[in-house]
């Protein structure tokens, strides 16, 4: 499931300035932190294979390309 986030953009004509909104906090990357904390337990606390995880996530609709796993622990 994908989540789209709305930011706002403004533009002041007086400071010929565009200002725009920021994600929250906890959104960095690709996936939500959902996502990246169950790719970490399934992989380190369940033992599941990375190719595992990346047939996981495809079967439930996430569409996340398999090289991304190569790195994650380093991204989180």
């Amino acid at each position: 499931m994908n989540t789209n986030f709305r930011i706002e953009i403004f533009y002041s004509p007086s400071f010929h300035k565009t200002y725009s909104g920021e994600l929250p906090g906890s959104i960095q990357g690709e996936f939500g932190p959902g996502i990246r904390s169950l790719i970490i337990t399934l992989n380190h606390v369940a033992n599941v294979s990375e190719p595992k995880i990346h047939e996981f996530l495809k079967n439930i609709g996430v569409h996340i390309q398999s090289h991304y796993f190569s790195n994650f622990d380093k991204k989180c």
